[in-house]
């Protein structure tokens, strides 16, 4: 990597922790750019060529909780005989709504930024998927590949649909929790 596109990535990086901390402390509504490029030291301008707020909170949470997910299916380790798949995807999905659990305004924030700025985040949703799809497999070696990822797209369809309830108001965390349980524990039951 040369100077100048190392210069590039440390800027918006600077931005991008700058824009984190400050939506955390303050909510996304109450941080303005000018703050951003004021914790992050640099210019508005280089806020601005990183994106605007929506997309950088969006990057905040595609960045953030895609990875923590996929490293959540990571540390699950081996499959054991003792550990059907839907109490893997339980715990899994569970450390995810602990992890969002109180951030509800954020979460908010950055579903109508996903419609607002049109951003787009389906590969990281599709590496989610996969992921799923793969441990799926494992313990069930005999389904078909395309059973898989239909059963594992509509598994992540599920906690997503549970966390928009959420924010719509229709459940609390622990009840849309409760929910998603009770609903992966049936899908995987029919199978």
């Amino acid at each position: 990597m040369g100077t100048r596109q190392a210069s590039h990535v440390l800027r918006e990086t600077k931005v991008l922790v700058a824009a984190r901390e400050l939506f955390l402390e303050k909510g996304f509504e109450n941080t303005s750019v000018r703050e951003i490029a004021e914790r992050a030291g640099v210019s508005v301008g280089t806020v601005a060529n990183c994106g605007d707020k929506a997309s950088l909170l969006a990057r905040m949470f595609d960045e953030s909780d895609t990875v923590a997910l996929l490293g959540r299916f990571c540390a699950l380790g081996p499959v054991l005989p003792d550990r059907s798949f839907a109490d893997e995807m339980v715990e899994v999905f569970d450390a995810w709504f602990a992890s969002v659990d109180g951030e509800e305004g954020l979460v908010r924030s950055y579903m109508v930024s996903l419609l607002v700025a049109r951003h787009q985040r389906g590969h990281l949703d599709l590496d989610v998927v996969s992921t799923i799809s793969r441990r799926l497999l494992m313990h069930e070696p005999t389904l078909d590949g395309e059973a898989a990822w239909d059963l594992a797209f509509t598994v992540y369809s599920t906690y997503c649909m549970m966390v928009a309830s959420v924010l719509l108001g229709n459940f609390t965390y622990p009840e849309a929790r409760l929910r998603a349980q009770g609903i992966l524990r049936t899908l995987t039951a029919l199978r």
